[in-house]
């Protein structure tokens, strides 16, 4: 996480999907979501009034 703080400075929020790790962490007011393999499952996120919303086929 202290990579993306001093990579991403500007930010509060980063979004990955490359290692599909279902996972969300706040570190020092950076909110990290790293999103599933929803496709696998059936599934897909919808982001909405700041939260991602998982919804099926």
């Amino acid at each position: 996480m202290k990579n993306y703080k001093k990579n991403y400075k500007d930010v509060d929020m980063v979004i990955e999907g490359h290692f599909h790790q279902n996972v969300e962490l706040v570190f020092d007011n950076l909110r990290y979501i790293n999103l599933p393999s929803f496709i696998c499952g059936g599934k897909y996120g919808v982001f909405k009034e700041g939260k991602i919303v998982i919804k099926s086929l």
